[in-house]
């Protein structure tokens, strides 16, 4: 697996999304199942919105720094 630095902005981007779409699914699943989960749910969640937000944080910054558009 490459490291974070070697992601390309697709991947942070994509990597972004799929996390914060985990966190959204498994808060999701455990509503419908009436919290029968919010022990497992919740720091699940959380860590995806967090490892979402660094991929989020990283696609940003290559954005500014100028390598995040390859057709410019």
């Amino acid at each position: 697996m490459r490291s974070l630095k070697d992601w390309t902005f697709q991947m942070c981007g994509i990597a972004g999304f799929v996390c914060c779409a985990i966190a959204l699914g498994t808060l999701y699943f455990n509503a419908i199942n009436h919290n029968a989960f919010v022990c497992v749910a919740v720091p699940v969640a959380i860590i995806s919105l967090a490892a979402g937000g660094i991929a989020t944080a990283r696609a940003r910054w290559l954005w500014t720094s100028g390598r995040g558009n390859q057709r410019r």
